[in-house]
């Protein structure tokens, strides 16, 4: 018995004939291509034209988007993939933007979380849009939100024959937060609580900025990280790596400074708090695992992405503040069940969330023997003072039912 074809059809001809959709559904469909775009952003990739090098897949009346090709190489051409994102979505929730880098000023029934995202991917200025995968994990919590109840869904002509209820998993569901891999989605966060957690990471932020200044300035020998009772900073991990070394043509990383004395910058390096203080990168679903290189605990990724893309963790509370030339090393020791890349990545932002350089990825480690854990690394130096440096590690090649990826023994010092 043979199987139908799958119906395709490009990017474009899907917005004209379908939009507008629920903003749910264009917020996690949107979120798919953003998914895609951020693993080949990772590579220094970027897309063309969207509405001609996307392919949407029609399948049981779901729709999914297939990026096309790689057309340049060209960084600077990544900042009009994420405007062109913006207009797409603006098309699908049926708002139609005066040009390419401008809205209309009547945003029409555009839930609000939606709308700001489309504001920040079509400013001019490329270091206040939002990346990839920022946009990505954004879009999947405001769709989650607005499935769950938060607004409610208007007329559509989607192309599922049934719209989905409150009761309805939204696929492809990805926590901003590190969450469990159990089948339960966590309750709809009210935006009287996001402004308490924003509220209260800035506290963070403003007292780890004040601690670390008076780092610099001390006379004394720095000294490794103890635990606290305010942050339950972990002790770093000392590594073993006598049978831990790179294989031979893995690809050796950059040296990282030593952590009996260089302060590590990260709070949880070893994924030991409960929850891990890691947080979701790009389509990555977190879980603590017992099978970790050092210590009780490692930091599990999978994804629910059926297409590769990036997949990984970010810690959290960002602690390292920047100070213009000098040099960080980050570095995460890593290990999957199958054969794919992994990256460690540092980028810094201000302490508002906007992007204040280009993300610098490490060069790809290949994970090539899943009983062995391979040290992946970059050395960075600051553009700028007083921007918050997260570390992220991550893979472009895990999707759903695949492979997992863990990582233990993450380190940010500076030199």
């Amino acid at each position: 018995m043979s199987e139908e074809p799958i119906a395709t059809m490009d990017l474009s001809t899907f917005v004209r004939r379908y939009a507008p959709m629920t903003p749910h559904k264009a917020a996690l469909f949107v979120a798919s291509l953003a998914d895609q775009l951020a693993a080949r952003h990772a590579e220094g990739l970027s897309s063309g034209m969207l509405g001609e090098h996307v392919q949407v897949e029609m399948s049981g009346g779901q729709p999914r988007p297939v990026l096309g090709e790689a057309v340049s190489r060209d960084n600077t051409r990544i900042s009009s993939d994420i405007r062109q994102i913006g207009v797409t979505l603006a098309r699908l929730l049926g708002v139609e933007p005066t040009d390419d880098s401008h809205m209309a000023m009547d945003r029409g029934d555009v839930p609000g979380p939606l709308w700001k995202l489309i504001v920040a991917c079509l400013l001019s200025d490329s270091t206040e849009q939002p990346t990839a995968a920022i946009l990505a994990r954004e879009l999947r919590v405001a769709g989650r939100d607005l499935l769950l109840g938060a607004t409610t869904p208007g007329a559509s002509r989607d192309p599922a024959a049934v719209e989905a209820g409150a009761d309805t998993p939204a696929p492809a569901y990805v926590p901003s937060e590190a969450a469990s891999d159990g089948s339960d989605q966590p309750p709809a966060r009210s935006p009287m609580r996001r402004r308490l957690l924003f509220s209260a990471g800035l506290a963070v932020v403003l007292v780890a900025a004040l601690g670390i200044a008076w780092y610099h300035d001390a006379s004394e020998p720095s000294r490794p990280s103890t635990n606290g009772a305010a942050n339950s900073v972990s002790p770093q991990k000392a590594p073993d790596d006598s049978d831990r070394a790179h294989p031979a043509g893995s690809g050796t990383p950059a040296a990282v400074g030593n952590p009996a004395t260089a302060r590590n910058l990260l709070p949880d390096p070893g994924a030991e708090q409960s929850p891990p203080g890691w947080a979701a990168f790009g389509s990555g679903v977190l879980s603590q695992v017992t099978t970790g290189r050092n210590g009780s605990h490692a930091l599990r990724i999978t994804t629910n992405a059926t297409e590769a893309n990036s997949a990984g963790a970010t810690n959290r509370p960002v602690q390292a503040i920047t100070v213009a030339g000098r040099s960080y090393q980050a570095s995460c020791w890593v290990r999957s069940t199958a054969n794919v890349g992994a990256y460690v990545q540092v980028q810094e932002f201000t302490t508002n969330w906007k992007r204040a350089s280009d993300p610098a990825p490490s060069p790809k480690i290949t994970l090539g023997d899943p009983d062995r854990w391979y040290q992946v690394s970059i050395t960075y130096e600051a553009d700028r003072s007083g921007n918050l440096l997260p570390l992220s590690v991550f893979s472009n090649g895990l999707r759903a039912g695949g492979a997992e990826l863990l990582i233990d023994d993450c380190s940010l010092t500076q030199n």
